[in-house]
C-alpha cells in the first residue's frame, strides 16, 4: 500500500488480498443485508464481473454504484444504500480512501429518505454495516443512538431497538465496561416486539449475564432476574460463544483451550456480525499463541502458520479502520514476534498496542495486552517490569468491571514478589 494524495492506494505490483477479501464480504454481505430478492441473479452476476474487471483498473467501487443507482431508479432504496454501502466498504478494503468517502455521500444521498423511518433505517445500515469496518467505534456509536432516536420518533419500534441492540456491539468494541451494556440490552429486550429482535436480544442479554456471572461482577447483584420465552434458547449464538471464549481465555488454563478452538473455527465463517467475528479471531489467535509457547514440531509450526494468517487478516481490517482494530492488529504481532525470538519487534508491538488501546480507551484490550506484555518480561527474567505490567493490568480489568480475573492476577502478582 502506498499513501499518495491523501489516500491509501494499492501498488499494483502487489497481491491483491484486500481486494480479494472486499470481494468476499460483498458476496457475503449481499446476502445478509436486505439486497436478496430485488437484486436479480442476472444483476448479481454482472456486479461481480464489474467488480473483478474495475479491481484491475483500480475503480471496484464503480461497479457496486452503478448499481445502487440502477436499484434506487427500480424503486427499491433499502438496496440502493445496501449496494452503496458494500461499495464503500469494498473500496476502503480496497485502498482507495477517496473513493470510499465519494460513495459514504452517496449512500446517504440515495436514501436521504422522505419519512423518518427511512432516514432511521439508513443510520441503522450506516452503523452497523458500514462505520464498524470503516470508522471509530464512538462514531458508529452515536449513529446507531441517532437511529434508535429516529426510529422511535418514527413509531418504529423494532428498528429502535435492533439499532440499541447493535449499539451494545460498538460499545463492546470500544471498551465500555460491561455493567453498562446489560441495562441496555435490557431496556432494549422489553421494547422489542419482533421475534427475531427479542430472539437477538435474550441471545445478548444472556451472553453478558455468562460473562458478568464468571468475572464476578457486583452488576448482576442488583440487575433484575429475568426469565426469558420458552423456545428462545441462545445455544447457538455468536454472543454466548463469545462469552464462554472470553471466559475460558482470562479465567481458565490453557490445557482447556484446545476443546474450544475448533468450536470458534466453525462458527467464524458464519458470523456477519463484526464484534463477535473480530474479538473471536483475536481471542483464538492469543490462545494459539499461548499454546504455541507450549509445543514442538509440527503443531508448533502448524499454530506459527495460523497465526500469520490471523495477523493478516487484522492488519486488513486495521488498514482501513486503525481506531478499533490496530491496537488488536498489535497485540497478536508482539505475540507472534516473541515466539519467533525477534525482541526488538515484539517489545515495540506490545507497547504499541498498550498506547494505541489506551488512545482508544479500550479498556479489555489494554489490560490484555499489559497482562501478555507482563509475561514476555516474566519469561526474559525481568520481574520488576512484569510486575509494573501485572498491577496495570490488574487495575485495568477492575475498571472493565472483571473482579475476578483482578483477583486472578493480584495472586500472580504476589507470587512474583
Amino acid at each position: 500500500m502506498q499513501r499518495a494524495g491523501g489516500a491509501w492506494r494499492r501498488d499494483p505490483r502487489e497481491p491483491s488480498a484486500q481486494a480479494a477479501l472486499a470481494l468476499a464480504l460483498t458476496q457475503q454481505a449481499m446476502q445478509r443485508t436486505g439486497t436478496g430478492p430485488d437484486v436479480a441473479e442476472g444483476e448479481r452476476t454482472l456486479l461481480q464481473r464489474l467488480w473483478l474487471n474495475a479491481e484491475l483498473h483500480g475503480d471496484q467501487g464503480l461497479a457496486l454504484c452503478a448499481l445502487a443507482q440502477a436499484a434506487q431508479r427500480n424503486g427499491h432504496p433499502d438496496d440502493s444504500f445496501a449496494c452503496a454501502a458494500l461499495g464503500y466498504v469494498g473500496s476502503w478494503l480496497g485502498g482507495d480512501l477517496a473513493r470510499g468517502e465519494q460513495l459514504q455521500r452517496l449512500a446517504l444521498q440515495l436514501t436521504a429518505g422522505e419519512t423518518t423511518t427511512a432516514r432511521a433505517r439508513t443510520l441503522l445500515l450506516t452503523g452497523a454495516r458500514l462505520m464498524p469496518w470503516t470508522a471509530p467505534a464512538a462514531t458508529a456509536v452515536r449513529t446507531l443512538e441517532d437511529a434508535a432516536r429516529l426510529a422511535a420518533e418514527a413509531g418504529d419500534g423494532d428498528t429502535a431497538v435492533l439499532a440499541t441492540l447493535v449499539g451494545c456491539h460498538s460499545r463492546w468494541m470500544q471498551g465500555t465496561p460491561l455493567s453498562t451494556l446489560l441495562p441496555l440490552a435490557e431496556a432494549a429486550l422489553d421494547r422489542g416486539k419482533d421475534p427475531a429482535c427479542t430472539v437477538a436480544g435474550q441471545a445478548l442479554r444472556a451472553s453478558l449475564r455468562h460473562l458478568l456471572d464468571a468475572l464476578g461482577s457486583p452488576a448482576l447483584a442488583t440487575a433484575a432476574p429475568v426469565q426469558d420465552e420458552p423456545g428462545a434458547p441462545c445455544v447457538d449464538s455468536p454472543w454466548l460463544l463469545l462469552s464462554r471464549t472470553l471466559t475460558a481465555y482470562l479465567l481458565e488454563p490453557p490445557r482447556a483451550w484446545p476443546a474450544l478452538l475448533p468450536e470458534i473455527e466453525q462458527a467464524l465463517p458464519r458470523l456477519d456480525g463484526y464484534c463477535a467475528q473480530a474479538e473471536l479471531t483475536l481471542l483464538g489467535a492469543l490462545m494459539r499463541a499461548e499454546l504455541c509457547r507450549h509445543s514442538t514440531g509440527r503443531r508448533r509450526q502448524a499454530l506459527l502458520d495460523r497465526l500469520q494468517l490471523d495477523e493478516t487478516r487484522l492488519e486488513l481490517w486495521s488498514a482501513q479502520n486503525p481506531s478499533t482494530f490496530a491496537c488488536r492488529a498489535a497485540l497478536l504481532r508482539g505475540d507472534r514476534a516473541a515466539l519467533l525470538e525477534q525482541p526488538d519487534l515484539a517489545e515495540r508491538a506490545y507497547e504499541a498496542a498498550i498506547a494505541l488501546s489506551e488512545e482508544s480507551a479500550c479498556l479489555h484490550i489494554q489490560a490484555i495486552a499489559c497482562e501478555r506484555y507482563a509475561g514476555y518480561w516474566l519469561r526474559r527474567g525481568r520481574p520488576g517490569v512484569g510486575r509494573l505490567l501485572l498491577n496495570e493490568a490488574r487495575q485495568l480489568y477492575e475498571r472493565w468491571q472483571a473482579p475476578a480475573k483482578a483477583a486472578q492476577l493480584g495472586a500472580a502478582f504476589a507470587t512474583t514478589l
